[in-house]
């Protein structure tokens, strides 16, 4: 009941920002706890622009998400069956010359999301941490996965 109180109230969490990991062999789901430790370690490390804002590495959470079609890396064209107007009964596998070019070299990819957990205290102070939380996440991103 309280989580649906919070979401009728508009009391949900603030994205701070989210990356692409590019090679998935690297990170799985299992290193989220070495993500998360790597995030508060950036945090602490972090001096913020504004003296008056202080960001505290409790207030966020770090999530990796999957997104793979619930194939993993397969080919999810590989596994569907297309009709033509000659056959219209019979199913068949689609051949690899008639496949677009636009098609994916992976059909899997990882994002990397932090979020920050609202207190619902003051929202100018609230959008200051917001602020510093994104510039943190930025320099994390650099120096983690050499992108953003």
């Amino acid at each position: 009941m309280r989580g649906l109180k919070s979401i009728y109230c508009l009391r949900v969490t603030i994205l701070v920002g989210k990356t692409t990991i590019l090679c998935v062999t690297t990170l799985t789901f299992s290193n989220q706890e070495e993500l998360t430790e790597t995030w508060k370690a950036a945090v602490e490390k972090y001096k913020p622009t504004d003296p008056t804002v202080s960001l505290n590495a409790e207030d966020f959470s770090v999530y990796v998400v999957d997104l793979d079609h619930g194939m993993k890396d397969k080919n999810p064209i590989e596994y569907v069956y297309f009709y033509s107007k000659r056959k219209p009964n019979e199913a068949s596998a689609i051949k690899d010359y008639q496949l677009s070019s636009f098609l994916p070299k992976k059909f899997n990819e990882e994002l990397v999301r932090v979020y920050y957990k609202r207190t619902y205290v003051n929202k100018e102070e609230e959008k200051k941490k917001v602020e510093e939380a994104e510039k943190c996440f930025q320099i994390w991103c650099d120096s983690k996965f050499g992108l953003h």
